[in-house]
Order: structure tokens, then C-alpha cells, then sequence
């Protein structure tokens, strides 16, 4: 996690002890961007980290969305269904819908 990382919804600086709370590999285009969710301590929601680690070319990290609590949640279900979710070459349920990093449901910002 970035030194300065911070909910995106509350705007509360994470601590450098805070643990992601669940994390998702996939491949993208010979590329493996993994995704990792952060639980606000103060407000509950999510914020979802992207490091996209490039074949060719430089890697990046960025933040974004901020998800609500629910949705969040039933991510990390949806993540804990895979035997190894940092297996960027699984194809199941979880792997697929979840290869964007966001929830399969609409209602995922604020």
C-alpha cells in the first residue's frame, strides 16, 4: 500500500498496519493486474487498489472506486470461492466476474 493512501470515500489516511482485507489476480492481455481491497476502519467502506503489472511498459498503481460496505462484501465471497484468487490464470466464477476488479452489480460507487 501507498504511504499516503486514504478511503476514498471518508477521506480517513490508512495507517501503514493496515491489512487489505482480500486481493484478486487476473491476467489482462498478457498483462496481471491485482487487485486488492482496504476496508475503511472508520466509515466501513472499500477502496480498491489496481497494481497493473505490465509485460512491456512500466507498472502502475492506482485507486478507485470507493464501493459501500455491502458490495464489498459480497466481492470478498466472491473472492474467498477461489482456491487461489492470486492464480491470474484460474477461469472460475470469481476470476471472471471479477476481472475488472469491481463487483458485478451496478450499484458499486457512492
Amino acid at each position: 500500500m501507498a504511504e499516503s493512501a486514504a478511503c476514498l470515500h471518508c477521506r480517513l489516511v490508512f495507517s501503514p498496519e493496515l491489512k487489505r482485507v482480500g486481493g484478486i489476480s487476473v491476467l489482462v492481455t498478457g498483462d496481471e493486474c491485482i487487485y486488492s481491497y482496504w476496508r475503511c476502519p472508520a466509515c466501513g467502506w472499500f477502496s480498491i487498489e489496481e497494481y497493473y503489472d505490465a509485460f512491456l511498459g512500466d507498472s502502475t498503481i492506482r485507486w478507485g472506486p470507493a464501493v459501500r460496505p455491502e458490495i464489498g462484501e459480497r466481492a470478498l465471497k466472491w473472492i474467498a470461492q477461489c482456491a487461489d484468487p492470486h492464480d491470474k490464470w484460474c477461469e472460475c466464477d470469481a476470476h471472471r466476474a471479477l476481472a475488472t476488479g469491481l463487483p458485478p452489480w451496478p450499484e458499486q460507487t457512492n
